[in-house]
């Protein structure tokens, strides 16, 4: 397991700029480096010679601590309010999605030097835990229980003069109890209250997995009953909407005005559907009174809360894709996984920067599969490269400390959907190499495209999508050709605009990987830490439920951008279309390609391939399908049709699978397939796809046996001669001969 780890809580930082940097460290102390990367990490030697160290940036030693994760998710308010001679009364809606091996926390009552939690045990029997957090006095109700999978009306009354607690479910005086308390505040003076969370030494914990309904307190002299069934006539202390948005994403206003807004604490999951939604509207944001529910997870993890170590302030000298080296000792130990970590930061280019190329790097893909480690339990029948490699001591922190990506599952077996920053991302390292997969994936795989460019010695900028979302075309103006990485699959409706706008304006891309632009994310610029998804259609490991598409952090609606109208083959000429974990397969050359009708680079390369197999294949494939928005007039350079066994078609494909197909293993067997395109856009640039994501391993073939690095710098060079006849850099005579 890691000895250290740390996180910054944004990625992209610009040079002058500090950026703060969080660590826990089973070491008293540690050292900070920074390193900017020149190629791929294959082996512990390359953190020496294919990364540059920025010697300014070197810094230590620090003082250190391990630090715990303080996971789940809680509503927390600071009403304070002086109840007199009333009792407490807090009314809400539940919906329990599992009870849990240690049971958990319903509310949280707080009173001067004093508190009352409602609880539930592992059956879900409500008890009642009172006193402060060093003494607990428990209280068990006789049968009063919650229901899985219910909604259910909740009322609690408290008369803090006597230590008398009333709770009832379902809403009904039947299904109520009163336990008497052998203690009581000793003031009469509510100081707060939290929902899901449980009181602890070192302050609220999320302590529950359900969702909760908008609550409202009073302070009576009523009986609970009587509040039931007249609430109105008592004294209104607070009503929190929690189908309102208004106040944030993650606050929640008082209707009745007499308090702040609420806060919810560690990114819960919101615009999901309350007790009163009836399946006719499915817009959190016009039918907010159907969707006033929260879905609180004992796992959730919006914001580590560790304290700024050190801060870096990146200097001018970096640039690119870098690792912030943390380390126990002065001098790292590159051939020892655990005694170090490594935390991505990614400087943009300067203003003055003269490259005609960028390669946009899929941070926001990055963030979603960070902390995946799904290859404990995955089985290696169909992960047929499932192995143990150097990354087993991230997995095993990951797993030790219950992170998840946008691939898990929480506790209650409901999907993970928001993904943040602000806590440590183990996986997403420059030497990370996939144990589900058996080769380096995401951002370790996409430096060997970086690698690449230096040994072409072609002057390229390295952007993110962060950048390109933020900033729009004008951050890709400057550039002649946009190169992307191996596997951009998560894009925001921004970033799709950027990419159009860039093509309608001439300018030409080189997608360089396989299921690209395939999932619409959320984003939201007061929380710029997370990123969303609701997955429903298309391949996925967990289904969104009815009614909550939309994403709470943009309003949008969730789901696949082939289902939203946007699909990838209208702009790349290719779209996602199969996938396998068993190996790697080749391309052929299009049978009636003429190699004479491509750009010279181009066509010298395909005269040389002729009709041997080619290229790399694998994982995830896109295909040519002008039924989904590809060119008719694309030319298509190759495909790889001859896969190992194991891959099959992704979900949506089989919409057109007929069920009375005469052989469905021929039909499913015909699916498979990979295509490589080429056609220029409207806009007049011109735009090159392999459809694989596997195809960018081969550009680490120092002999390029697989003639990936050469088909790879022919179209580099056709699409950079290109631009520059068409801003009248060449004549036409000097283009032909480029």
């Amino acid at each position: 397991m890691l000895q250290i780890a740390g996180y910054t809580d944004q990625w992209v930082v610009s040079p002058g700029e500090k950026v703060g940097v969080r660590v826990s460290s089973r070491h008293p102390s540690f050292y900070a480096r920074l390193v900017c990367h020149l190629g791929a990490i294959e082996t512990s030697q390359h953190w020496s010679s294919k990364t540059v160290e920025i010697n300014e940036a070197r810094s230590g030693p620090y003082p250190a601590v391990e630090r715990p994760l303080k996971l789940g998710s809680f509503f927390s308010s600071d009403v304070t309010h002086q109840l007199n001679e009333a009792a407490l009364v807090l009314v809400f809606d539940l919906f329990p999605t599992c009870f849990g091996t240690d049971g958990g926390t319903v509310v949280t009552i707080g009173f001067e030097q004093w508190h009352l939690s409602l609880r539930h045990d592992p059956s879900g029997v409500l008890f009642v835990a009172a006193g402060n957090p060093d003494a607990q006095e428990i209280r068990k109700f006789d049968g009063l229980k919650l229901h899985l999978l219910r909604w259910q009306r909740i009322a609690v009354r408290l008369d803090p003069s006597n230590g008398v607690l009333d709770a009832s479910v379902d809403g009904s005086s039947a299904q109520s109890e009163t336990v008497r308390l052998g203690g009581a505040p000793h003031s009469t003076f509510l100081t707060g209250f939290a929902l899901a969370g449980r009181s602890t030494a070192d302050g609220i914990r999320g302590d529950f997995d359900g969702k909760i309904a908008s609550p409202s307190l009073f302070g009576t002299v009523r009986t609970l009953a009587q509040v039931l069934v007249s609430p109105e006539t008592s004294e209104r202390i607070a009503r929190w909407n929690f189908g309102s948005f208004e106040q944030g994403p993650f606050s929640a206003p008082d209707e009745w005005g007499n308090c702040q807004p609420g806060q919810f604490l560690n990114s819960p999951t919101r615009a999901v559907t309350s007790s009163s939604w009836d399946g006719r509207n499915n817009d959190f944001r016009d039918f907010g009174s159907q969707y006033d529910a929260v879905w609180f997870h004992r796992d959730d993890l919006g914001d580590a809360g560790w304290p700024v170590d050190f801060e870096l302030t990146v200097p001018a000298s970096a640039v690119g894709a870098c690792s912030i080296i943390l380390s126990a000792f002065r001098d790292v130990d590159w051939t020892d996984r655990a005694s170090f970590d490594a935390v991505p930061l990614f400087v943009p280019p300067s203003s003055t920067s003269s490259s005609r190329v960028a390669l946009v790097l899929p941070t926001f893909s990055y963030r979603a599969y960070t902390n995946n480690t799904f290859a404990e339990e995955a089985d290696p029948k169909v992960f047929q490269r499932k192995k143990t490699s150097v990354s087993k001591p991230l997995y095993d922190y990951a797993i030790d400390h219950g992170l998840k990506s946008l691939y898990s599952l929480h506790s209650d077996g409901s999907g993970v959907c928001l993904a943040s920053l602000k806590r440590p991302q183990v996986t997403t390292r420059a030497d990370f190499d996939s144990q589900l997969q058996g080769f380096p994936h995401q951002f370790s795989a996409d430096l060997a495209i970086v690698g690449w460019l230096h040994d072409l010695n072609i002057d390229f900028d390295i952007l993110t999508d962060e950048m390109l979302h933020d900033g729009g075309h004008s951050v890709l103006a400057p550039y002649d050709v946009i190169l992307t990485g191996s596997h951009p699959e998560y894009a925001s409706a921004s970033l799709l605009d950027a990419y159009e706008d860039f093509a309608a304006t001439g300018g030409s891309i080189m997608y360089l990987g396989g299921n690209g632009f395939y999932w619409s994310i959320g984003l939201n610029a007061d929380v710029p830490e997370l990123i969303e998804v609701r997955r429903a259609e298309g391949g996925r490991t967990w289904s969104t439920g009815q009614g909550e598409r939309r994403q709470q952090l943009d309003g949008r609606e969730g789901g696949i951008w082939r289902g939203l109208g946007r699909a990838p083959n209208r702009l790349f000429g290719i779209g996602y279309c199969a996938h396998g974990f068993s190996g790697d397969g080749t391309y052929k050359v299009e049978t009636s390609l003429k190699p004479e009708s491509l750009p010279r680079y181009l066509a010298a390369a395909f005269r040389k391939i002729g009709d041997r197999p080619f290229g790399v294949a694998g994982l995830e494939l896109d295909r040519y399908a002008p039924e989904l928005g590809s060119r008719a007039d694309a030319i298509v350079l190759a495909r790889a049709e001859s896969m190992p066994p194991g891959y099959v078609p992704t979900v949506e494909e089989f919409a057109d699978l007929d069920v009375l197909i005469v052989d469905p293993r021929a039909a499913l067997h015909a699916m498979v397939r990979g295509d490589m395109v080429l056609f220029r856009h409207d806009g007049g640039g011109q735009i090159f796809s392999v459809g694989s994501i596997r195809w960018t391993n081969g550009l680490l073939d120092p002999n390029d046996e697989m003639q990936v690095a050469s088909v790879t710098e022919a179209a580099l060079r056709d699409l950079l001669a290109d631009a520059a006849f068409r801003r009248g850099m060449v004549s036409a005579e000097g283009w032909a001969a480029c």
